[in-house]
């Protein structure tokens, strides 16, 4: 609730949006697509994590703020997904990728490609002709590409 005066937070986050006060909207479009998510509310859910994306922290970009990033857009992915927008779901779920790889995050980068393949695979891309570099994640050594796993259907496994 907002300010203990008993306005819900997609109300408030609603109105700093529209007055341009990105801070506080990002930060109550967050706590309301939380509670939004936690009652199944999808639809409502990724319209609050949209909001709240508009108005990211301007030191959301680099550093701890791309991880920050990161998490917002994996969490439009899950809920574009359980709304069943899978084309959004793909688009926030590679651009989450992407920041992770970036920021050197490996192990996070893997669990958004397990996301993102169930994704991927409604909108009828097949993986196995892709190719072993699609979402590829920096190995533990520097220098040494990640390869694909064996699987018991010949295909390629991911995360590798």
């Amino acid at each position: 609730m907002a300010a203990g005066r008993g306005y819900r937070d997609a109300f408030v986050s609603a109105h700093f949006d529209q007055g341009g006060l990105a801070e506080p909207a990002y930060r109550h479009a967050m706590a309301a697509a939380r509670e939004a998510a936690g009652l199944s509310a999808h639809r409502e859910a990724l319209e609050l994590y949209r909001r709240a994306q508009r108005n990211l922290p301007a030191g959301a970009g680099a550093g701890a703020g791309s991880r920050e990033r990161a998490a917002l857009l994996a969490a439009i992915g899950d809920e574009a997904t359980a709304a069943d927008d899978n084309a959004a779901a793909l688009e926030a779920f590679e651009g989450a990728h992407r920041l992770l790889v970036e920021a050197g995050a490996g192990l996070e980068a893997a669990a958004v490609v397990a996301r993102l393949v169930p994704v991927t695979h409604l909108l009828g891309e097949d993986l196995a002709s892709a190719g072993p570099g699609v979402w590829r994640t920096p190995s533990a050594r520097s220098g040494t590409p990640a390869a694909p796993r064996p699987s018991r259907c010949g295909r390629p496994c991911w995360p590798p």
